[in-house]
């Protein structure tokens, strides 16, 4: 569990994979759904990433579908999200 302040110009969750060496970019919004992609280049390998949150009230919803690629090998990673409002950001 995780806090985080969203604003009309924040509205994707920080992820614990991103780092200084992550970009997200095409964020598309539709209504209250927003998604964008994700990618890391890091001495790890290369990680990307889609995803997708629906706002609805006071409460979101959402996933967060991820590659990594390395000389090692390829690992998927799915992971889904939820959240509620807690109050006015600080």
């Amino acid at each position: 569990t995780t806090q985080q302040c969203f604003d009309k110009d924040n509205a994707v969750p920080k992820s614990a994979q991103q780092d200084e060496n992550c970009d997200v970019s095409q964020k598309q919004i539709n209504d209250n759904t927003i998604y964008w992609t994700l990618v890391c280049l890091n001495e790890r390998g290369e990680l990307k990433g889609n995803g997708e949150i629906s706002y609805k009230d006071d409460t979101f919803n959402g996933f967060l579908k991820m590659v990594l690629k390395s000389k090692e090998g390829q690992l998927n990673m799915d992971s889904t999200m939820k959240g509620r409002y807690l109050g006015p950001c600080k």
